[in-house]
């Protein structure tokens, strides 16, 4: 299949000056922020959405809370975004968050975790860790259900979603009924006929500048925690759904992720969308119907997993 032709447009033209002012990671970040709120002026409406601040580790963790509706004993998703371990903010996933919050009908918090390479791994990742066990100490507060609580997230963000669910096995932490892992980077070793096909020209050229700046070595790339796919053991793992793109440099770990999911009797939910690029999600302004669609489906997926038994 080939690439949406609003997408092959698109990357044609796109100006890439996020990427351009990585020597000034601040100014990136700023331009990546702009970039994405041009791409998508119009914002979902939700019910509320509130900007909290939790106590972690070594500090303070923002978090953006968007409530669907009013009650209590709620259903709830964590989110962690995206944006190569160096950028990516609540700000950018915004709309993202909307849409799954609405289409789930359940509570997400949006973390703010610290970004690399001011921060390396694990603190980030101990960052979603914190958070998640904040949200979960405050569930009367916040009106959820911690019995139906799921983690996701896109990109870098499904890398920390899936380390956070193996901190809460060996911390006997937060229980988790249902992972949504995005175009996930489960594996930083990157060894994959995906990304030798896209890895130019595809939105992750700088994908070895991202490892470096997220590991402290290339010892690191081993551990689970940072390479998820490279864990010896996936039983005991929650329910999954896993979203990869065929013109995605990541999608052949993301479908192996998937397949050792399976492999050890965890239903998986393995979702393909041959036409989109990695962050198509972010690119409302550019393929909103698909984008909307795939927001949607990815709602109904959190929705069942969370359901009330």
């Amino acid at each position: 299949m080939a690439i949406h032709p609003n997408l092959a447009m698109f990357l044609a033209t796109a100006s890439g000056e996020a990427d351009s002012l990585l020597g000034d990671l601040p100014a990136s970040r700023e331009a990546l922020r702009r970039e994405l709120a041009a791409l998508d002026a119009s914002r979902p409406t939700i019910w509320r959405a509130t900007d909290v601040v939790l106590a972690g580790g070594t500090g303070t963790i923002p978090v953006r809370v968007y409530e669907p509706s009013p009650g209590d004993r709620r259903p709830a998703l964590i989110f962690l975004h995206g944006g190569g371990y160096v950028r990516g903010s609540i700000e950018t996933h915004d709309s993202i968050c909307r849409l799954l919050a609405s289409n789930a009908g359940a509570v997400v918090f949006s973390v703010e975790y610290r970004l690399s390479p001011e921060a390396k791994f694990p603190e980030p990742l101990e960052d979603c860790y914190a958070a998640a066990c904040r949200i979960v100490s405050r569930s009367a507060e916040f009106g959820i259900d911690d019995e139906r609580l799921g983690i996701g997230g896109d990109s870098a963000g499904g890398n920390f979603s899936a380390g956070v669910i193996r901190l809460a096995r060996e911390r006997q932490g937060p229980c988790f009924r249902h992972q949504l892992l995005l175009y996930p980077n489960v594996d930083m070793k990157a060894d994959t006929e995906s990304f030798r096909l896209y890895s130019k020209g595809f939105f992750l050229d700088l994908m070895p500048f991202y490892v470096a700046s997220y590991t402290r070595d290339e010892t690191d790339f081993d551990s689970p925690l940072c390479s998820p796919l490279r864990a010896t053991d996936f039983s005991d793992q929650p329910p999954a759904t896993v979203m990869v793109c065929g013109f995605d440099p990541l999608r052949d770990e993301g479908v192996a992720y998937a397949g050792k999911l399976e492999a050890a009797g965890v239903p998986v939910e393995l979702v393909e969308y041959e036409d989109m690029v990695h962050g198509f999600l972010l690119l409302r302004g550019v393929v909103r119907e698909e984008a909307d669609a795939a927001l949607a489906a990815c709602g109904r997926s959190v929705s069942r997993a969370l359901m009330r038994q």
